[in-house]
């Protein structure tokens, strides 16, 4: 695909996710409106004035008061109310949660503990207690962990990435590939693993000053790949990596704009081949994430990376692909329902290698939707999500490769479609179903292939 070409694809993807993202971002009329709510409010605060130990009139001013955003006033109200009525759950379980919402964490415990100690408290409601002291308790807690690990077995029918015709080019002459070479299905069994540690640090006065809060997260993101194949083993691959950076939040003097969060961080990976080293990376990177609405959300980011390749027997010229990366590209989430949410995304990559026949430039892109769904045919606790995802990438070079055509600089366009099944079989355990379809169309055929790639597994979170 000619450069050309290429940028009229990217622009055209970029005003189709403007378009997409000032489209959700589209305000819904309330069924009621603002200004009935403010008149609703009006009218109630006079009543309550007339008649103060009203309990159903309170309450209902508290509920008006919650839905313009009035939360001290809502607090103040349910507080009365206790005043008169000690022993009222419901109004303990609004409090507490609008102590949650602004951010008072302990006021909130104190009312959900006490609804929690209702013998008579219906288990629906106690589930709800329960969540959100939960949620407190991640929220105040100094040190939090999260991730995942999956174990699973794949099918690949193009396990070694051969060409889809047996002549290719080298040298600038046409050749026939040997048969060592040539698509060859495999099995493989692949395990992978991630976690992310956010640790609270209190600046205290040392934060005085600074634009943003005195509670900053340090965040660490860890991941380990390894798979390992039935015939190619020499194909084996294993990756570890980390990135670990401080999450900075900014508030903006206008309290209808959503905070900033923005994230400097340090990156390095090490990456296996065939049980030898293949190479290590070192860099680092900054994202800069907000949301528009309270259903779109958006991250700019941008990394550096330096890349250091180690020759091996089978590969003697790898380090010729040692290098510079650049990265620069956008994310955005939108919820469409509490079912639906779909993705979308761009970037740009520059890779400079030490030879310019392996340095290239890739714009990519990609969009997905997830889907949580009732299981079908049996009663399940659990929906289960179903997720499709569209990719396509363009790869320029640099300059011809002498060894395959020394007058055809390669153009490479790659197209995948993946969709993946999650089923909630216990608690944090999930079987896991993947079907992925992989095309790379090149102007040169050694690097014309496709892929499809079958995968199931089990996967637990914690």
């Amino acid at each position: 695909m000619e450069g050309g070409a290429v940028l009229r694809i990217t622009a055209q993807l970029v005003a189709c996710l403007l378009l997409l993202l000032v489209g959700s971002g589209a305000a819904f009329a309330d069924e009621e409106s603002e200004a009935d709510l403010q008149a609703r409010y009006d009218k109630l605060f006079q009543e309550t004035l007339a008649d103060p130990g009203n309990l159903d009139l309170l309450f209902e001013f508290a509920g008006v008061a919650v839905q313009l955003g009035n939360y001290e006033s809502a607090i103040s109200t349910y507080e009365r109310m206790l005043l008169l009525r000690p022993d009222l759950p419901r109004v303990k379980l609004e409090l507490g949660a609008l102590y949650f919402r602004l951010g008072s964490y302990e006021a909130a415990r104190r009312y959900f503990e006490d609804v929690d100690d209702d013998p008579d408290l219906p288990p629906e409601v106690r589930d709800r207690v329960d969540l959100f002291l939960s949620r407190i308790d991640e929220e105040t807690a100094e040190s939090l962990w999260s991730g995942f690990v999956t174990v699973a077995g794949r099918y690949q029918t193009n396990a070694n990435a051969g060409p889809e015709n047996i002549i290719v080019r080298a040298a600038g002459t046409d050749a026939e590939i040997s048969d060592e070479f040539r698509p060859e299905d495999d099995f493989s069994f692949v395990v992978l693993g991630a976690a992310r540690n956010l640790f609270r640090l209190d600046l205290g006065a040392d934060a005085e000053g600074l634009p943003f809060d005195n509670q900053v997260f340090w965040q660490t993101d860890m991941e380990a790949y390894y798979s390992a194949e039935v015939q190619f083993q020499n194909l084996n691959v294993g990756l570890i990596g980390v990135e670990t950076g401080p999450q900075l939040e900014f508030v903006p003097a206008n309290p209808e704009m959503a905070p900033l969060y923005l994230r400097p961080y340090f990156l390095a990976d090490f990456a296996s081949l065939g049980q030898k080293p293949f190479y290590y990376t070192v860099g680092g990177g900054l994202s800069l994430a907000t949301t528009f609405t309270s259903t779109v959300g958006v991250q700019l980011f941008t990394e550096v990376r330096y890349r250091d390749f180690n020759n091996t027997d089978d590969n003697p010229d790898l380090d010729e692909l040692t290098g510079v990366e650049f990265i620069v590209g956008a994310d955005s989430n939108i919820i469409i329902t509490d079912y639906l949410r779909a993705r979308g995304g761009i970037f740009y990559d520059l890779d400079d290698a030490k030879v310019n026949f392996q340095s290239n430039q890739e714009i990519g892109f990609y969009g997905g939707l997830d889907l949580l769904y009732d299981a079908p045919l049996i009663q399940a606790t659990e929906p289960w999500e179903a997720s499709l995802t569209a990719t396509g990438i363009f790869t320029g070079y640099r300059e011809p490769d002498p060894s395959v055509d020394p007058g055809v600089t390669r153009r490479d366009t790659e197209y995948r479609i993946n969709f993946v099944n999650t089923v909630p079989v216990y608690e944090d355990i999930a079987m896991v179903g993947q079907v992925e379809w992989l095309q790379n169309l090149s102007n040169l055929p050694n690097f014309r292939f496709n892929n499809l790639t079958f995968l199931v597994g089990a996967t637990m979170e914690f």
